[in-house]
């Protein structure tokens, strides 16, 4: 990877997001947040960064899956200015003119993406956007890391 030396620790990091399942739009019948988004919209899911310093790397991992054709989810930390995308789940689509990842067309299956920003001045969040069709996500991780490792509770 460009502008990072990256070694694989497998070792599970800590998850900074401290309950996903109180975001709004939980719906604990299918133990996931459910994101219904008409055409042309979208609904942003936020996992805050707790003291965020310049430089530093964090991934963001999660499950999703849609039940329409065309569904789309789309990662990028905020602010949206300048980003350093280091790494992203395979099947993702890197926009250089503002940070984003897209991953389109998502499977009825749980599938678990991930995407692994250095932070720039002032960054705050990782937003996870839903867009068009109804989305599910769920096992939400943040972690100070340049690798998603595995969801645990």
């Amino acid at each position: 990877m460009k502008g990072i030396k990256m070694t694989l620790d497998t070792k599970v990091q800590p998850n900074l997001m401290t309950d996903w399942r109180k975001i709004q739009g939980y719906d604990k019948s299918v133990d996931a947040i459910v994101v219904n988004v008409g055409e042309g919209s979208f609904k942003d899911t936020f996992a805050r960064i707790p003291n965020p310093v310049a430089g530093d790397v964090y991934t963001v991992s999660f499950d999703a899956w849609g039940s329409t054709e065309d569904n789309k989810i789309t990662t990028h930390c905020v602010p949206l200015e300048e980003k350093d995308i280091i790494a992203y789940a395979e099947g993702g689509e890197k926009r250089v003119d503002n940070g984003h990842v897209d991953w389109y067309n998502l499977s009825e299956k749980s599938k678990r993406y991930f995407a692994t920003y250095r932070l720039v001045e002032h960054a705050r969040s990782v937003m996870i956007r839903a867009r068009p069709g109804t989305t599910y996500i769920r096992n939400i991780k943040l972690e100070k890391s340049p690798y998603p490792t595995d969801y645990e509770e």
